[in-house]
């Protein structure tokens, strides 16, 4: 039987430009010179980042980076052209354009991986983001979900060293997004009435724009929305230590009298305790609220024993790390390791309660993957299993350092030629730690010993050795 040869080509412009672009970047009918020129594509992304350790550990490793770099979606003609959110053809003159975005669960994880990874992708897709905010327009050429937080990946990605897209467009996009996508009364009232999860997200948004302000010399924005960030103080309940929901007069609504449950009458695709520690910009004003440090590990401890953590969904992929913060790096080190090695129970699904909770590895080299009703949501937490795994994490996009935890692996190495560093790189190495013994002792960044469990994007990126010692 003769084999069946199909080619295929997409373009938001036209249908002749689809064909125009067919036969620029796939001429002929070779099948196995197409399929060797992707894997030479993917094989030297991938080589980027080099890992010792067990063979599954490292094949879940690979298959998250790929994962995590598969979208957004390079939506660029061959001749340098892109249809733009309002609905017209332009011209990227000095980048790749990208589209099909889910920025609000992506920001956390998988553009904190791309810049140290992939800065040159990441440069693109800023660039990109950037051209959103000029294009104007909801005219989406490509399947697309949603854009919140898209100026803590423009806030983020100047900070480490990105800086030549158009800041003035860029400023002025976050600054509207801020005052557009909030009602008349965050201003007035300082919290959202009803909404106690739209008020941290608003609060952290507001916090990126400030920092942006304050980058661009517009110091009367930077004081106005350093004010707008600290909003989140007005939807603490000190009498319950939980956030909790006020109407537009100023009194707390009805707690839910489960809070373990997700009722989305409050809150976003999580629970009141999941959203319990969302203050990505300011989480020692957070342990400040919770009472200090002693008080916060306890309470964050007891969220972990008693399974309410949901890695199924967004909202508190974070909180693992937040014992850092605290004084307790080693239950860091310890959750965190669990999450990437063991069997642990998980309880939600996306939207509530799973039938019968479920007890198994969360991330498995298997078709299914996943826990049930888990979504990646655009390599989001395929991500977050990939800078999980090399032992760093970043907390706060927009703050560039990395919580330091527990690697998964031996070694790691990250290769920095695409930060313009040829042949530097960063080596991770570990001294007797292992799934069994995850906890670290010391943490030495070129033989000097670190007081915290943190390091910045500017050392990874000099190139280094950072060693972890049980």
């Amino acid at each position: 039987e003769e084999p069946v040869l199909v080619k295929v080509a997409l373009s938001a412009i036209s249908a002749q430009q689809a064909l125009r672009d067919l036969h620029v970047e796939a001429p002929d009918w070779d099948f196995d010179a197409v399929r060797r020129e992707t894997w030479r594509a993917w094989s030297d992304l991938l080589s980027r980042v080099e890992v010792e350790g067990r063979e599954e550990d490292k094949r879940l490793f690979y298959t998250g980076l790929y994962r995590a770099c598969t979208m957004p979606f390079n939506t660029t003609s061959s001749d340098g052209t892109y249809r733009g959110t309002d609905g017209r053809v332009h011209e990227a003159r000095d980048h790749v354009h990208y589209d099909t975005y889910s920025i609000w669960d992506t920001f956390r994880t998988k553009y904190p991986l791309l810049s140290l990874v992939a800065p040159d992708f990441l440069r693109d897709i800023v660039h990109s983001l950037v051209d959103i905010y000029r294009d104007g327009g909801q005219q989406w050429p490509f399947l697309d979900v949603r854009h919140e937080h898209t100026g803590a990946i423009l806030l983020d990605a100047y900070r480490k060293g990105i800086t030549d897209f158009d800041l003035p467009t860029a400023y002025a996009g976050m600054k509207q997004d801020a005052l557009r996508q909030l009602p008349d009364e965050w201003e007035k009232l300082g919290y959202i009435p009803e909404r106690p999860d739209r008020t941290l997200e608003a609060a952290y948004d507001d916090w990126c724009v400030a920092e942006m302000a304050r980058i661009v010399g517009r110091n009367d924005d930077a004081e106005r929305f350093s004010r707008r960030a600290e909003f989140y103080r007005n939807v603490w309940d000190d009498s319950l230590r939980f956030f909790r929901a006020r109407d537009a007069s100023g009194r707390w609504l009805p707690f839910p009298q489960d809070p373990t449950a997700i009722d989305e009458r409050y809150v976003y695709e999580g629970s009141m305790w999941q959203w319990r520690w969302f203050v990505l910009h300011d989480v020692p004003g957070l342990i400040q609220l919770f009472g200090g440090p002693e008080s916060f590990v306890r309470e964050l401890r007891y969220f972990f024993d008693h399974d309410l953590y949901n890695h199924g969904n967004q909202p508190d992929l974070h909180a693992p790390f937040l014992f850092n913060f605290a004084g307790a790096p080693e239950l860091t080190q310890q959750v965190v390791t669990r999450i990437l090695t063991e069997p642990v129970t998980q309880r939600y699904g996306t939207h509530g309660f799973l039938r019968k909770p479920v007890h198994r590895r969360i991330y498995r080299p298997t078709p299914d993957g996943f826990i049930p009703e888990m979504d990646d949501d655009c390599g989001t937490m395929w991500a977050w299993y990939a800078m999980s795994a090399m032992g760093l994490y970043q907390v706060c996009p927009g703050n560039p350092v990395y919580q330091i935890t527990t690697p998964v692996f031996r070694k790691v190495v990250l290769h920095l030629d695409a930060w313009g560093r040829s042949g530097k790189t960063f080596v991770i190495v570990t001294r007797g730690i292992s799934p069994e013994h995850p906890v670290i002792r010391e943490a030495r960044l070129g033989g000097k010993k670190l007081e915290r469990m943190e390091i910045a994007h500017e050392a990874i990126t000099s190139g280094g050795r950072l060693e972890l010692f049980n």
